[in-house]
Protein backbone atom coordinates (compact mmCIF):
# COMPACT_ATOMS: atom_id res chain seq x y z
CA UNK A 1 0.00 0.00 0.00
CA UNK A 2 3.02 2.11 1.07
CA UNK A 3 4.06 1.48 -2.57
CA UNK A 4 0.93 2.49 -4.22
CA UNK A 5 1.16 6.16 -2.26
CA UNK A 6 4.70 6.73 -4.20
CA UNK A 7 3.32 5.45 -7.22
CA UNK A 8 0.53 8.00 -6.86
CA UNK A 9 2.75 10.97 -6.61
CA UNK A 10 4.78 9.73 -9.43
CA UNK A 11 1.15 9.69 -11.68
CA UNK A 12 0.55 13.43 -10.42
CA UNK A 13 3.46 14.50 -11.87
CA UNK A 14 3.18 12.78 -15.19
CA UNK A 15 -0.32 14.21 -15.66
CA UNK A 16 0.92 17.88 -14.68
CA UNK A 17 3.86 17.28 -17.24
CA UNK A 18 1.12 16.89 -19.74
CA UNK A 19 -0.92 20.05 -18.99
CA UNK A 20 2.16 22.35 -18.97
CA UNK A 21 3.58 20.23 -22.69
CA UNK A 22 6.55 18.79 -21.06
CA UNK A 23 7.55 15.65 -22.28
CA UNK A 24 6.96 13.00 -19.87
CA UNK A 25 10.21 10.34 -19.99
CA UNK A 26 9.36 8.49 -17.41
CA UNK A 27 6.43 7.32 -19.59
CA UNK A 28 8.02 4.73 -21.69
CA UNK A 29 7.88 2.13 -19.07
CA UNK A 30 9.54 -0.62 -21.62
CA UNK A 31 12.22 -0.50 -23.92
CA UNK A 32 14.45 2.24 -21.67
CA UNK A 33 12.35 1.79 -18.24
CA UNK A 34 11.00 4.41 -16.49
CA UNK A 35 14.18 5.82 -14.40
CA UNK A 36 12.94 8.30 -11.15
CA UNK A 37 15.08 9.07 -7.76
CA UNK A 38 15.94 5.41 -6.05
CA UNK A 39 13.61 6.17 -2.84
CA UNK A 40 11.29 6.30 -5.71
CA UNK A 41 9.45 2.67 -6.61
CA UNK A 42 6.84 1.11 -8.52
CA UNK A 43 4.19 -1.11 -6.39
CA UNK A 44 1.29 -2.83 -6.54
CA UNK A 45 -1.49 -2.52 -8.77
CA UNK A 46 -4.88 -3.39 -9.75
CA UNK A 47 -5.71 -6.74 -11.26
CA UNK A 48 -8.45 -5.62 -13.31
CA UNK A 49 -6.43 -2.63 -15.14
CA UNK A 50 -5.36 -5.27 -17.89
CA UNK A 51 -8.77 -4.96 -19.12
CA UNK A 52 -7.65 -1.47 -20.09
CA UNK A 53 -4.21 -2.32 -22.44
CA UNK A 54 -5.08 -1.23 -25.66
CA UNK A 55 -2.86 1.31 -26.67
CA UNK A 56 1.45 2.34 -27.06
CA UNK A 57 4.30 0.50 -26.12
CA UNK A 58 4.11 -3.52 -25.72
CA UNK A 59 4.02 -4.65 -21.82
CA UNK A 60 5.04 -7.90 -20.60
CA UNK A 61 3.56 -9.67 -17.80
CA UNK A 62 6.21 -8.85 -15.49
CA UNK A 63 7.20 -5.26 -14.43
CA UNK A 64 11.20 -4.88 -13.92
CA UNK A 65 12.15 -2.61 -11.17
CA UNK A 66 11.66 0.47 -11.54
CA UNK A 67 13.71 3.70 -10.74
CA UNK A 68 16.39 6.15 -11.35
CA UNK A 69 20.23 6.36 -10.50
CA UNK A 70 21.45 9.84 -9.26
CA UNK A 71 18.30 11.51 -9.83
CA UNK A 72 18.88 11.80 -14.03
CA UNK A 73 15.76 10.86 -16.29
CA UNK A 74 17.10 8.97 -18.95
CA UNK A 75 16.32 10.18 -22.62
CA UNK A 76 15.82 6.69 -24.76
CA UNK A 77 13.72 6.20 -27.50
CA UNK A 78 11.23 3.39 -26.43
CA UNK A 79 11.25 -0.55 -27.66
CA UNK A 80 9.41 -1.09 -30.54
CA UNK A 81 8.86 -4.29 -29.66
CA UNK A 82 9.20 -5.90 -25.91
CA UNK A 83 9.32 -10.10 -26.10
CA UNK A 84 7.41 -12.07 -23.64
CA UNK A 85 9.01 -15.33 -23.11
CA UNK A 86 6.33 -16.85 -21.47
CA UNK A 87 3.29 -15.62 -23.24
CA UNK A 88 4.21 -13.80 -26.20
CA UNK A 89 0.82 -14.33 -27.77
CA UNK A 90 -0.85 -12.05 -24.55
CA UNK A 91 1.51 -9.29 -24.94
CA UNK A 92 -0.80 -6.09 -25.08
CA UNK A 93 0.04 -2.43 -26.01
CA UNK A 94 -0.27 0.68 -23.63
CA UNK A 95 0.70 4.05 -24.32
CA UNK A 96 0.81 5.89 -20.04
CA UNK A 97 1.53 4.39 -17.40
CA UNK A 98 -1.53 6.40 -15.98
CA UNK A 99 -3.50 4.40 -18.31
CA UNK A 100 -2.68 0.99 -17.24
CA UNK A 101 -2.40 1.38 -13.18
CA UNK A 102 -5.18 2.27 -10.62
CA UNK A 103 -3.82 2.89 -6.96
CA UNK A 104 -5.47 3.41 -3.62
CA UNK A 105 -3.72 5.88 -1.02
CA UNK A 106 -4.12 5.19 2.53
CA UNK A 107 -1.80 8.15 3.57
CA UNK A 108 1.64 9.50 2.96
CA UNK A 109 5.03 7.07 3.31
CA UNK A 110 8.34 7.39 3.19
CA UNK A 111 10.92 4.94 1.30
CA UNK A 112 13.75 3.97 3.04
CA UNK A 113 16.94 4.80 0.81
CA UNK A 114 18.37 1.34 -1.62
CA UNK A 115 15.46 -0.22 -1.99
CA UNK A 116 13.84 -0.41 -4.99
CA UNK A 117 10.07 -2.45 -5.26
CA UNK A 118 9.59 -4.25 -8.36
CA UNK A 119 5.30 -5.33 -9.30
CA UNK A 120 5.16 -8.25 -11.25
CA UNK A 121 2.18 -8.46 -12.76
CA UNK A 122 0.17 -11.78 -13.81
CA UNK A 123 -3.41 -12.05 -15.64
CA UNK A 124 -4.91 -12.62 -12.44
CA UNK A 125 -3.19 -10.91 -9.33
CA UNK A 126 -0.57 -8.43 -8.71
CA UNK A 127 1.94 -8.97 -5.76
CA UNK A 128 4.84 -6.92 -4.29
CA UNK A 129 8.52 -8.00 -4.00
CA UNK A 130 11.47 -5.86 -3.09
CA UNK A 131 14.77 -6.11 -4.12
CA UNK A 132 18.08 -4.40 -3.19
CA UNK A 133 18.57 -1.29 -5.27
CA UNK A 134 22.10 -0.61 -6.45
CA UNK A 135 23.43 -0.36 -3.04
CA UNK A 136 22.89 -0.30 0.80
CA UNK A 137 23.67 3.41 1.94
CA UNK A 138 23.22 4.75 5.58
CA UNK A 139 19.91 5.16 6.89
CA UNK A 140 19.10 8.72 6.01
CA UNK A 141 17.09 11.17 7.70
CA UNK A 142 13.42 12.14 7.53
CA UNK A 143 13.19 14.58 4.47
CA UNK A 144 10.45 16.66 3.93
CA UNK A 145 10.12 16.74 0.19
CA UNK A 146 9.47 13.85 -2.37
CA UNK A 147 12.09 12.05 -4.19
CA UNK A 148 15.55 13.81 -3.42
CA UNK A 149 19.07 11.66 -3.42
CA UNK A 150 19.63 11.04 0.60
CA UNK A 151 23.12 12.50 -0.09
CA UNK A 152 23.85 14.23 3.50
CA UNK A 153 22.36 17.89 1.74
CA UNK A 154 24.08 18.04 -1.51
CA UNK A 155 21.45 19.47 -3.91
CA UNK A 156 19.89 16.51 -6.16
CA UNK A 157 18.25 16.78 -9.28
CA UNK A 158 15.07 14.69 -9.44
CA UNK A 159 14.41 16.16 -12.85
CA UNK A 160 15.85 18.30 -16.20
CA UNK A 161 13.94 21.40 -14.50
CA UNK A 162 13.84 20.55 -10.94
CA UNK A 163 16.20 21.43 -8.55
CA UNK A 164 15.78 20.77 -4.70
CA UNK A 165 17.88 20.32 -1.54
CA UNK A 166 17.76 18.12 1.37
CA UNK A 167 16.84 19.46 4.71
CA UNK A 168 17.93 17.46 7.53
CA UNK A 169 15.72 16.80 10.03
CA UNK A 170 13.23 18.17 8.36
CA UNK A 171 14.39 21.86 8.21
CA UNK A 172 17.58 23.64 6.22
CA UNK A 173 20.26 24.79 8.76
CA UNK A 174 22.88 27.13 7.53
CA UNK A 175 24.71 30.15 8.92
CA UNK A 176 24.35 32.93 7.69
CA UNK A 177 27.29 35.82 6.66
CA UNK A 178 26.42 39.38 7.04
CA UNK A 179 28.68 41.67 5.16
CA UNK A 180 27.95 45.50 4.75
CA UNK A 181 30.09 48.07 3.42
CA UNK A 182 32.69 46.72 1.76
CA UNK A 183 33.86 49.77 -0.26
CA UNK A 184 36.05 48.25 -2.99
CA UNK A 185 38.37 46.73 0.23
CA UNK A 186 39.50 43.66 -2.09
CA UNK A 187 42.24 42.27 1.28
CA UNK A 188 39.62 43.29 4.02
CA UNK A 189 36.88 41.43 1.51
CA UNK A 190 39.49 37.85 0.82
CA UNK A 191 39.76 38.16 4.67
CA UNK A 192 36.54 38.29 5.63
CA UNK A 193 35.41 35.50 3.08
CA UNK A 194 38.04 32.99 4.26
CA UNK A 195 37.00 33.51 8.03
CA UNK A 196 33.30 33.20 7.51
CA UNK A 197 34.33 30.00 4.97
CA UNK A 198 36.27 28.41 8.52
CA UNK A 199 33.39 29.59 10.57
CA UNK A 200 30.61 27.47 8.35
CA UNK A 201 29.15 30.20 6.66
CA UNK A 202 27.08 28.77 3.32
CA UNK A 203 25.21 31.62 2.77
CA UNK A 204 25.24 35.43 2.67
CA UNK A 205 23.35 38.90 3.17
CA UNK A 206 25.48 40.96 1.33
CA UNK A 207 24.27 44.94 2.70
CA UNK A 208 25.41 47.07 -0.10
CA UNK A 209 28.56 49.85 -0.97
CA UNK A 210 30.28 47.21 -2.60
CA UNK A 211 33.12 49.62 -4.11
CA UNK A 212 31.94 52.62 -6.46
CA UNK A 213 34.71 54.78 -6.70
CA UNK A 214 36.70 52.70 -4.70
CA UNK A 215 40.32 51.07 -5.56
CA UNK A 216 38.96 47.56 -6.81
CA UNK A 217 35.37 47.61 -7.27
CA UNK A 218 34.67 44.87 -10.15
CA UNK A 219 37.22 42.69 -7.93
CA UNK A 220 34.62 42.82 -5.32
CA UNK A 221 31.45 42.27 -7.13
CA UNK A 222 33.11 39.02 -8.61
CA UNK A 223 34.07 37.88 -5.49
CA UNK A 224 30.53 38.12 -3.96
CA UNK A 225 28.83 36.46 -7.32
CA UNK A 226 31.13 33.39 -6.73
CA UNK A 227 29.53 32.98 -3.06
CA UNK A 228 26.65 30.65 -2.92
CA UNK A 229 23.36 31.45 -1.74
CA UNK A 230 23.68 35.29 -1.64
CA UNK A 231 20.84 37.78 -0.54
CA UNK A 232 21.94 41.28 -2.36
CA UNK A 233 20.38 44.60 -0.81
CA UNK A 234 21.65 48.39 -2.47
CA UNK A 235 23.53 50.62 -0.78
CA UNK A 236 23.60 54.30 -1.08
CA UNK A 237 26.86 54.01 -3.26
CA UNK A 238 25.04 51.85 -5.88
CA UNK A 239 22.09 54.22 -5.64
CA UNK A 240 24.01 57.07 -6.46
CA UNK A 241 25.07 55.57 -9.67
CA UNK A 242 22.09 56.86 -11.62
CA UNK A 243 20.90 59.05 -8.93
CA UNK A 244 24.02 61.77 -7.87
CA UNK A 245 23.40 63.33 -4.27
CA UNK A 246 22.21 66.74 -5.46
CA UNK A 247 22.13 68.18 -1.74
CA UNK A 248 25.34 66.96 -0.88
CA UNK A 249 27.86 68.76 -2.91
CA UNK A 250 31.55 67.67 -1.31
CA UNK A 251 29.86 64.09 -2.42
CA UNK A 252 28.79 64.94 -5.76
CA UNK A 253 31.98 66.42 -6.73
CA UNK A 254 33.73 62.80 -6.07
CA UNK A 255 30.98 60.86 -7.73
CA UNK A 256 30.62 62.71 -10.85
CA UNK A 257 34.60 63.52 -11.22
CA UNK A 258 35.23 59.77 -12.62
CA UNK A 259 33.23 57.05 -13.00
CA UNK A 260 32.03 54.38 -10.42
CA UNK A 261 34.16 51.84 -11.83
CA UNK A 262 31.28 49.14 -12.23
CA UNK A 263 30.91 49.35 -15.53
CA UNK A 264 28.33 47.24 -17.41
CA UNK A 265 27.42 45.64 -13.76
CA UNK A 266 26.06 49.40 -12.92
CA UNK A 267 22.82 49.28 -14.26
CA UNK A 268 21.83 45.74 -12.32
CA UNK A 269 23.59 46.81 -8.83
CA UNK A 270 21.38 50.11 -9.14
CA UNK A 271 18.32 47.89 -9.82
CA UNK A 272 18.85 45.62 -5.99
CA UNK A 273 16.21 45.82 -3.75
CA UNK A 274 16.03 48.38 -1.17
CA UNK A 275 15.34 46.02 1.76
CA UNK A 276 14.76 42.25 2.40
CA UNK A 277 13.06 40.19 5.74
CA UNK A 278 14.66 36.98 5.91
CA UNK A 279 13.07 33.89 8.49
CA UNK A 280 11.97 37.63 10.84
CA UNK A 281 14.65 39.75 10.14
CA UNK A 282 14.66 42.92 8.50
CA UNK A 283 17.59 43.82 6.40
CA UNK A 284 18.32 47.54 5.55
CA UNK A 285 21.25 49.73 4.23
CA UNK A 286 21.23 52.23 6.49
CA UNK A 287 17.91 52.19 8.16
CA UNK A 288 13.97 51.35 6.83
CA UNK A 289 13.33 54.84 6.16
CA UNK A 290 16.36 55.76 4.21
CA UNK A 291 19.82 54.43 2.88
CA UNK A 292 21.40 57.60 3.83
CA UNK A 293 20.29 57.99 7.65
CA UNK A 294 21.50 54.90 10.25
CA UNK A 295 20.92 54.37 13.92
CA UNK A 296 23.60 55.51 16.02
CA UNK A 297 25.41 53.34 18.52
CA UNK A 298 23.08 55.04 21.65
CA UNK A 299 19.23 55.81 21.58
CA UNK A 300 18.37 58.95 19.86
CA UNK A 301 15.23 61.47 19.21
CA UNK A 302 15.23 60.06 15.10
CA UNK A 303 15.36 56.48 15.99
CA UNK A 304 11.35 55.91 16.08
CA UNK A 305 10.96 57.89 12.85
CA UNK A 306 14.25 56.51 10.96
CA UNK A 307 12.12 52.55 12.06
CA UNK A 308 9.14 53.97 9.73
CA UNK A 309 6.35 52.47 11.36
CA UNK A 310 8.53 49.04 11.86
CA UNK A 311 7.24 47.34 15.71
CA UNK A 312 8.44 44.13 17.24
CA UNK A 313 11.33 42.93 14.44
CA UNK A 314 15.06 42.81 14.78
CA UNK A 315 16.76 45.16 11.84
CA UNK A 316 19.84 45.29 10.46
CA UNK A 317 21.32 47.94 8.87
CA UNK A 318 25.01 49.37 7.98
CA UNK A 319 25.96 52.82 6.14
CA UNK A 320 27.76 54.17 9.66
CA UNK A 321 30.63 51.75 9.52
CA UNK A 322 30.00 51.06 13.18
CA UNK A 323 29.77 47.41 14.77
CA UNK A 324 27.00 47.62 17.69
CA UNK A 325 23.41 46.29 18.75
CA UNK A 326 21.43 47.95 21.08
CA UNK A 327 17.25 47.62 22.12
CA UNK A 328 15.17 50.37 19.96
CA UNK A 329 11.82 51.70 20.21
CA UNK A 330 8.54 49.68 19.90
CA UNK A 331 10.12 46.47 20.61
CA UNK A 332 12.81 46.26 18.24
CA UNK A 333 16.45 45.51 18.25
CA UNK A 334 18.82 47.07 16.53
CA UNK A 335 22.03 45.65 14.95
CA UNK A 336 24.57 46.68 12.92
CA UNK A 337 27.46 44.24 11.43
CA UNK A 338 30.09 46.42 10.97
CA UNK A 339 32.08 47.75 7.98
CA UNK A 340 34.03 44.83 6.11
CA UNK A 341 36.40 47.68 3.99
CA UNK A 342 36.29 50.56 6.30
CA UNK A 343 35.97 50.17 9.66
CA UNK A 344 35.05 53.38 11.83
CA UNK A 345 34.68 52.98 15.46
CA UNK A 346 38.31 52.86 16.43
CA UNK A 347 39.28 49.08 15.26
CA UNK A 348 40.96 49.20 11.75
CA UNK A 349 40.08 45.44 11.18
CA UNK A 350 37.75 44.05 9.23
CA UNK A 351 33.97 43.82 10.54
CA UNK A 352 31.24 41.55 10.03
CA UNK A 353 28.80 39.73 11.45
CA UNK A 354 27.12 36.07 11.64
CA UNK A 355 23.46 34.23 12.07
CA UNK A 356 23.91 31.12 13.36
CA UNK A 357 21.34 28.67 12.70
CA UNK A 358 19.68 28.86 15.66
CA UNK A 359 19.01 32.65 15.40
CA UNK A 360 21.20 34.04 17.62
CA UNK A 361 24.30 37.15 16.10
CA UNK A 362 27.93 36.95 16.28
CA UNK A 363 30.22 40.11 16.24
CA UNK A 364 33.32 38.92 13.76
CA UNK A 365 36.39 41.00 13.53
CA UNK A 366 38.96 40.04 10.87
CA UNK A 367 43.28 41.32 10.94
CA UNK A 368 43.90 41.89 7.44
CA UNK A 369 46.85 43.96 5.56
CA UNK A 370 45.34 47.51 6.07
CA UNK A 371 48.22 48.99 4.54
CA UNK A 372 47.44 47.23 1.34
CA UNK A 373 44.24 48.39 1.09
CA UNK A 374 44.57 52.10 2.40
CA UNK A 375 47.53 52.27 -0.52
CA UNK A 376 45.09 51.03 -3.40
CA UNK A 377 43.01 54.57 -2.07
CA UNK A 378 46.45 56.68 -2.09
CA UNK A 379 46.47 55.36 -5.65
CA UNK A 380 42.94 57.11 -6.98
CA UNK A 381 45.07 60.56 -6.95
CA UNK A 382 41.94 62.66 -6.11
CA UNK A 383 40.73 63.71 -2.55
CA UNK A 384 38.15 61.27 -2.15
CA UNK A 385 41.13 58.72 -2.26
CA UNK A 386 43.18 60.28 0.33
CA UNK A 387 39.79 60.64 2.75
CA UNK A 388 39.59 57.20 2.28
CA UNK A 389 43.14 56.38 3.04
CA UNK A 390 43.25 57.67 6.20
CA UNK A 391 39.72 56.14 7.71
CA UNK A 392 40.94 53.06 6.86
CA UNK A 393 44.59 53.56 8.78
CA UNK A 394 43.05 55.07 11.61
CA UNK A 395 39.52 53.37 11.88
CA UNK A 396 37.88 56.24 12.50
CA UNK A 397 36.75 59.82 10.49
Amino acid sequence: MHDEMLLDLFLDECAWRERVGVETRGDRILGCGIRMVGAFTIGEVEPDVREDLNRGVEQRDTFEPIGIEHGELEDQAPSERVPDERSPTDARRIERLEDVVGVRREGPWRVPAGEAVAAEVGREHAKPSRQPFFREPAKPPPVGVDAVEADQGRPARVAPLVQVKLHLGGYCRSMLALLYDIHGSLPALDAVLQDAKAAGADAYLLGGDYGAWGPHPLECVERLRSLPQTTWIRGNGERWTREPPLDRPEVLEAVTGRASGYGTEEGWLYSLQAQVELDGVLYVHGSPLSDVESFPPEPGEDDERMLAGVEDKRVVFGHSHLQFRRPGPDGTELLNPGSVGMPLDGDVRAAYALRTDGGDFEFRRVEYDVERAASAYDALGDTFGAMAANRIRRGSD
